[in-house]
């Protein structure tokens, strides 16, 4: 049986960097690299909030959800063939684009649709254009 390499790049939900980081465990693993995974990225968000009861959490949430991660437009569209199809079974005649995305649930686009994270550059200029958007005058 052929050894397989070791990975490269491991994703955990802590401690992936400072002194207690976990690749003090892969000492033979020269070249690992620990890295935060997304979801624990974006839940240390919250954290500078005064609670999660507030208004604008969920909003928030799902517009860095938004930033962080893209949809695959090919799985999308498809998604939309089959609500349109759903559409028209349920006797609403010739339903507009609008009217299929207005019906499609973020429950059905998790179940249906891939997500990639978007990188770095476009992540971090989407996060921080959320942030500008929320701060001062025009959070309110």
């Amino acid at each position: 049986m052929q050894e397989s390499p070791p990975p490269k790049v491991m994703y955990t939900d802590r401690d992936c960097c400072g002194r207690q980081s976990i690749k003090s465990y892969f000492d033979a693993w020269p070249f690992l690299h620990v890295r935060l995974d997304s979801w624990h990225f974006m839940r240390r968000f919250p954290n500078g909030c005064t609670t999660d009861k507030h208004q604008l959490f969920g909003p928030f949430m799902a517009r860095l959800s938004g930033c962080i991660f893209q949809i695959d437009q090919g799985d999308y569209s498809l998604l939309m063939k089959a609500k349109r199809e759903e559409l028209l079974k349920q006797g609403v005649p010739d339903p507009s684009d609008k009217d299929v995305t207005k019906h499609i649930t973020s429950d059905e686009v998790g179940r249906h649709c891939k997500r990639a994270t978007r990188g770095i550059k476009e992540t971090t200029s989407l996060i921080k254009a959320l942030i500008d958007s929320l701060d001062g005058e025009r959070g309110k």
